[in-house]
């Protein structure tokens, strides 16, 4: 019975902090979706602005301290604010000097992202930042998992945070008609680049030495050279497999966009 008690008032807690964070009373359009989601509609009595909110709770946990606890995802919107993508904590969290919270996440099996999400006004969420939006999104709709590991610069406190992804596409697509309409933007790609100083093999030939040449690397998400392409060819044949052999063995730091890996074809200069 204690450990329904915890919950039962954890759930509770957790609720008045996600009404606190979205700063307004919920109209009485409130209905459940598949796979736990809910789809709400709240009012700013001020301003009469409707936001409209789709969040799950996350499963219960144990904290750092032992403490039982519970979470919260939500995507709120409204037609004039836009969108934002929030976490309710449960606990204080205080912060970095830029009002700031280490974000770990991990969907199904893939690696982990981290980023730094803003806290709320009243300390007990945070919101990812808004050009992120896109891609967080369109890995929630395309997973089943998702582990949050929320750590506050302040005091070095962790809390992991367990949420089921099914059922969200549909809760989600709900919010379309009432949102603004989204920027279209262009996905911010980094480039690859090499693990270390790329040394030529060597030993070269008098009529390869000091000559510049363009080496195009194709590379792989994994990091991995698949191709290469050398600009003029070198002409001593036992000098150039050398050469290939050492460029293909190359590795690299893959590119990403919008912080996931992809393939890229870069072009750097080797002088032998």
């Amino acid at each position: 019975m204690s450990t329904v008690r915890w919950i039962a008032s954890d759930v509770s807690k957790c609720l008045v902090l996600s009404g606190a964070i979205l700063m307004a009373r919920p109209l009485p359009v409130i209905a459940q979706t598949t796979g736990g989601w809910t789809y709400d509609s709240t009012k700013d009595e001020m301003t009469d602005e409707v936001r409209f909110v789709v969040s799950t709770n996350s499963r219960p946990t144990y904290g750092d301290r032992g403490d039982l606890m519970i979470g919260m995802i939500g995507w709120r919107c409204s037609a004039r604010a836009g969108r934002d993508v929030m976490i309710v904590t449960y606990r204080y969290l205080g912060g970095n000097n830029n009002n700031q919270v280490l974000v770990e996440t991990r969907f199904d099996s893939a690696r982990v992202d981290t980023a730094w999400w803003n806290v709320s006004t009243n300390k007990h969420g945070a919101f990812i930042p808004r050009e992120n939006i896109p891609s967080f999104t369109n890995r929630v709709e395309r997973s089943k998992h998702l582990l949050v590991r929320v750590t506050d610069p302040l005091d070095g406190e962790a809390t992991i945070y367990s949420f089921n992804l099914v059922g969200f596409t549909n809760a989600h697509r709900r919010l379309g008609p009432r949102c603004a309409k989204e920027e279209p933007r262009t996905a911010e790609v980094v480039a690859a680049y090499p693990r270390w100083a790329i040394a030529p093999p060597a030993g070269a030939p008098r009529n390869v030495r000091g000559r510049r040449y363009e080496v195009r690397f194709w590379v792989a998400a994994d990091g991995q050279v698949t191709r290469i392409e050398v600009t003029p060819e070198i002409e001593n044949e036992s000098y150039r497999r050398k050469f290939i052999e050492r460029m293909m063995a190359t590795q690299f730091i893959p590119a990403t966009s919008d912080g996931q890996p992809i393939d890229f074809v870069t072009t750097i200069t080797i002088i032998p």
